[in-house]
């Protein structure tokens, strides 16, 4: 696929998820044509991810571009109103576009965290991520409600569930921190005939060892 191709078919994802009639779909509350421009929106919104960049700044380079004169409020107003499936959506068709135009690896390596921020009511609230490593991409993220804590195992099985059409799973590593190391999950893994490396806590460094779980054992050696 040449670059003629891959930036059309990039233009094509973004029509079809940033217009009103599909954001009014979707949304609670209908937007209409303002002062802020839906594509000057969503370049906001994405512009904001970079490092070192603060809202401010952007909006005085969109204004300058657009000679318009408008407060980063009314920016933040418009984007709470859109509601999250647009940007899931955005990122699934992008990251399966991403998926046909790379030639496939011997392994795809994907990081697993998960992050609490604050919503308006002062709950914490759980932000899953899986992350292509060499790619430097998200693959996944989601965003849990305030009964989510502690959670992070379930929404990523949750994920695996979602993601088996579009994944080989044979050919994933999946990388994870010690809060994933649990049992239930290290089975579930090998079930599906997915690879992973997950640091375990010192009190179950004989994980391996117990009777219980010398089935999952022999599964892991026959694995590699």
């Amino acid at each position: 696929m040449n670059n003629d191709s891959i930036i059309k078919k990039l233009n094509d994802i973004f029509k079809k998820h940033i217009n009103y009639d599909n954001i009014n779909k979707h949304n609670d509350i209908k937007l209409r044509k303002s002062k802020v421009d839906l594509h000057d929106l969503f370049y906001f919104a994405f512009k904001y991810s970079y490092v070192d960049l603060t809202k401010q700044e952007i909006i005085n380079s969109l204004n300058v571009d657009n000679n318009k004169s408008i407060y980063y409020t009314s920016y933040v107003r418009k984007l709470n109103n859109i509601n999250n499936s647009i940007f899931k959506n955005l990122l699934n068709d992008i990251t399966n576009l991403h998926l046909q135009i790379f030639t496939p690896k011997d392994f795809y390596f994907y990081a697993v965290d998960g992050t609490y921020n604050i919503n308006e009511s002062y709950l914490h609230m759980l932000n899953l991520s899986i992350f292509d490593v060499y790619e430097n991409i998200p693959i996944d993220i989601t965003c849990h409600g305030s009964d989510s804590k502690n959670k992070e195992i379930k929404y990523f099985k949750e994920f695996l569930e979602s993601f088996r059409s579009n994944i080989n799973f044979h050919k994933c590593i999946f990388i994870c921190d010690r809060l994933y190391a649990s049992y239930e999950l290290i089975k579930y893994l090998i079930d599906i005939n997915a690879k992973f490396i997950i640091r375990i806590r010192e009190s179950q460094k004989d994980i391996l060892n117990r009777k219980i779980y010398s089935s999952i054992k022999k599964k892991i050696k026959n694995c590699y």
